[in-house]
Parts: C-alpha cells; sequence; structure tokens
C-alpha cells in the first residue's frame, strides 16, 4: 500500500513537470516521449501512443518505437510488436538487452520457440544476471521434459531468485518445485511473498492458488478457501483455483451448513 501511495506521487510529480516543459515548448520530442512512457506505467495505452505516433511521424525515433511496441503487445498485436522491436534494433543497434527480450517474448508468443530462445540467449550474453531472461528460458527448459531439462530449469531459477530474491515468476515457480518436494513450509513461504510483492493480476492469482494448496495440503479447507476465493476474484478463469475451491467448498456444505 506504502509503495503503491509513493508511486502515484511520483506519477503525479512527473505529471506536473512534462505539463510545465509543455508550455516552454511543446514540439520538444523529449517530452513527447517522456509523457508517453509516463502514460504508459500507468496503462493509460491509448493516450501513451497518441504521443510515441505523434513523434514517429517526424523520424524513426528509438524510445517512440520501443513504447509502441510495449503497447502492441499488451495488444495481442505480436507480429506488429515484432516489427517495431526489430526497426528499433535497425534504427540503434546498440539498444539495452531488454530490447531484445521484447523480440523474445514476440516470437514465443507467434510460436517460434526456436527463435524466442535464440533472442533470450543473446539477452544473457550482453546482460548475464538479466532476471526476466533466466525465468524465460527455464520456462522453455522446464517445459520441453527432455533429458536433464528440470535439473537446468531450476538452476536458472535458482539463479534468477539470488539476483532478485523478489520476483514473483520465479517465487511461483520455487514454490510449486518445493510444494512437490514436500517441503511444504519453504513452498508457502515463497508464495506468500508472491502474494505481497506484485500487482500483476495473474501471477498474484498464482500466488494465492500456492497458498490455498498448502493449506490444502494440511487439511485446513477453511482457510484454503479462502485464499481460493482471493485467486479467482482476481483471475475468475483460473482453472486450477476453481477446481481447488470445488474440492474444498465441500468444509463449508458439511461444516458450516
Amino acid at each position: 500500500e506504502t509503495d503503491n501511495s509513493l508511486k502515484q506521487e511520483y506519477f503525479g510529480q512527473a505529471t506536473k513537470n512534462y505539463n510545465k516543459a509543455d508550455h516552454i515548448d511543446i514540439r520538444e520530442e523529449t517530452t513527447w516521449v517522456g509523457k508517453g512512457v509516463l502514460l504508459l506505467y500507468k496503462k493509460e495505452f491509448d493516450r501513451a501512443l497518441k504521443n510515441f505516433e505523434n513523434l514517429l511521424h517526424t523520424k524513426l525515433d528509438t524510445p517512440a518505437l520501443l513504447g509502441k511496441a510495449a503497447i502492441l503487445f499488451h495488444r495481442g498485436k505480436y507480429q506488429e510488436s515484432l516489427n517495431c522491436y526489430k526497426k528499433a534494433l535497425k534504427t540503434n543497434p546498440n539498444c539495452q538487452a531488454n530490447t531484445r527480450m521484447g523480440l523474445a517474448l514476440c516470437y514465443y508468443k507467434l510460436g517460434k520457440e526456436e527463435k524466442a530462445r535464440q533472442c533470450f540467449d543473446r539477452v544473457l550474453e550482453l546482460d548475464p544476471d538479466n532476471v526476466e531472461s533466466l525465468v524465460a528460458i527455464g520456462v522453455l527448459e522446464f517445459n520441453s521434459k527432455k533429458e536433464g531439462s528440470i535439473k537446468r530449469a531450476m538452476e536458472l531459477f535458482s539463479k534468477a531468485y539470488t539476483i532478485n530474491p523478489k520476483h514473483p515468476r520465479v517465487l511461483n515457480f520455487l514454490s510449486t518445485h518445493f510444494f512437490y518436494k514436500g517441503d511444504m513450509i519453504k513452498s508457502v513461504e515463497l508464495a506468500q511473498k508472491v502474494v505481497y510483492n506484485t500487482e500483476v493480476i495473474k501471477i498474484k492469482a498464482e500466488g494465492y492458488y500456492y497458498v490455498g494448496r498448502y493449506y490444502q495440503a494440511q487439511v485446513k479447507d477453511d482457510i484454503a478457501y479462502k485464499y481460493y476465493l482471493e485467486s479467482t476474484k482476481l483471475w475468475p478463469e483460473y482453472s486450477l483455483a476453481q477446481f481447488g475451491q470445488g474440492q474444498v467448498n465441500n468444509y463449508y456444505i458439511i461444516f458450516i451448513f
């Protein structure tokens, strides 16, 4: 709550400064990009896109291309997003490693896993401690079901955890790992950190589910039900939480009614 309030305060301060900059020179290109990025973080995608496109009508600007690519990705327009990321790299070949993360994620969404993996690998060449790429490659390894892939995936997740012990996706994967290893306390501790450390709805819903799963395994169905309920409130289509909720719902039928 405190972090969110602080974030809103910073957003307000930034908005005031950009408005002042507009009054000084409304044609200043860096202001367009800055306002676009601010609006992007505030999830005001239509207004953000307008700022980026206003600048792109005059020239190929790398930050504006990246901002537009992010919005297109969010809207599920993966091919168009990919094209923007490619233009950004062509315009500025020395872009930060995260630009290639955008490429990789577009390829993954387009079903081109081999190209995605190549991009993720390239990110790690440029930035060996890039947590997002470590997690992404870990997921690809985990899902490949090849010999030794689970071990490689866990090594990647463990490295990511060492770099950023609050990363919600890492915490979720490790929570599941320890759950199936029978280390229930470690599993629930990691899942609880997810609930407290992310604002991403689906990842937070997974965290609630994993905590609920722990309590169900402890035959504490009343507590498990509450966590499953919170999970489905955030993500109504989350089938695992729905199933868990249905299983422990018997608690309320038998003991409450």
